[in-house]
């Protein structure tokens, strides 16, 4: 009996332990991404991997509205494509518009890849520049923003709750 009580009293430091580890993580994770739209940053994922080794697959980049002239050969800029998504590739080159010094586009290619990329980016199309990256944050980010990631993160949070209160229940029935 003494022993089996030892035993419950370690799982039940393990599952605090554990639990306050997740409440940790998602607290600052909630705070980073409050900050980050108090300061005016945007959150973005990276889709592919062709931005390679600079960002991997999945990672979460927090990006800054910038001054796009001051934009230059080697930055890396994220921006709009034509079908609403949003690309994160370094700039190649400047290309100025003969009729308009302030007309302004960007030859670009992500790190990995072996071509440029096939579209000019306009000037208007630049959203900003990566400040901040998390490795693989940006899978979970893109998932909670579906419905069935919405249900699953609403799920996860009752069971935690579930679970952070059931040791008090299950100790005032015994």
């Amino acid at each position: 009996m003494k022993r089996e009580s030892k035993r419950n009293s370690f799982l039940l430091k393990i599952w605090y332990l554990l639990f306050s580890a997740i409440a940790v993580f998602a607290s600052v994770l909630s705070i980073l991404l409050i900050l980050s739209h108090t300061l005016g940053l945007k959150v973005f994922s990276i889709p592919s991997n062709s931005m390679e080794p600079t960002y991997y697959a999945g990672t979460l980049i927090l990006v800054k509205e910038t001054d796009p002239y001051t934009l230059k050969n080697g930055d890396i800029i994220t921006y709009s494509l034509e079908d609403d998504s949003v690309a994160t590739h370094r700039i190649q080159e400047v290309i100025p518009c003969e009729s308009n010094p302030l007309d302004v586009d960007f030859l670009t290619k992500g790190d990995l890849n072996n071509g440029l990329d096939p579209h000019l980016v306009h000037i208007t199309d630049v959203i900003g520049v990566p400040v901040f990256h998390i490795p693989l944050l940006g899978y979970a980010a893109s998932y909670v923003q579906t419905v069935y990631g919405k249900a699953t993160a609403a799920a996860i949070v009752l069971v935690l709750l579930f679970f952070l209160f059931a040791p008090d229940i299950l100790r005032k029935d015994s």
